[in-house]
């Protein structure tokens, strides 16, 4: 099994410029519900982040040309003014790694307040609680991804045909029938 460096090591060349820049963020997506459920393969990391117009021309800067791909200031600037569905892309040209980046929307800020900073190889990371994973799967990817939060639902939900005792889940009842 690989070393948990290696494994998640490429997710911080993403979130350490956003943290040089003092730029919030939370992780969302895949990794975030592989952290909380059940782990599961991915090519990119999603991160929705607190900017402003004024910070989309420090955002640019702290991703290199020269080892990344980001769009210029100007394309990053018009997808801050959609009103639903903004997002981009930053390429890490080594390795081809990706990072969607999500601007964080006045409606959702309650949720951003509550994120929380979680243990990844060795280092604290700014991940989303786990009720706000599953709205941003269910927002930007539908019915095609909400599968994957099912592990992360599975300590709260009650199994079908189950009750909650002292004991753990038992068989539900039927009023005629004596378990």
């Amino acid at each position: 099994m690989k070393e948990p460096a290696v494994m998640w090591g490429w997710l911080f060349q993403f979130i350490d410029p956003l943290e040089q820049e003092g730029l919030p963020y939370a992780m969302v997506g895949s990794v975030a519900s592989s952290i909380y459920g059940e782990p599961r393969a991915t090519n990119d990391l999603d991160l929705v982040i607190q900017i402003g117009t004024d910070d989309a021309a420090r955002l640019v800067p702290a991703f290199p040309a020269d080892k990344f791909y980001i769009p210029p200031v100007e394309v990053v600037l018009a997808e801050l003014g959609r009103a639903r569905g903004a997002h981009r892309n930053i390429i890490a040209l080594e390795g081809m790694t990706k990072a969607d980046l999500y601007p964080l929307p006045a409606s959702q800020r309650t949720w951003f307040e509550r994120r929380r900073p979680l243990p990844v190889a060795g280092r604290k990371v700014w991940v989303a609680a786990p009720e706000a994973v599953i709205l941003h799967k269910l927002l930007f990817t539908g019915r095609a991804e909400a599968k994957s939060t099912g592990a992360m639902c599975a300590p709260w939900c009650r199994p079908r045909g189950q009750r909650w005792t002292d004991n753990g889940w038992k068989p539900r009842r039927c009023g005629w029938v004596s378990t």
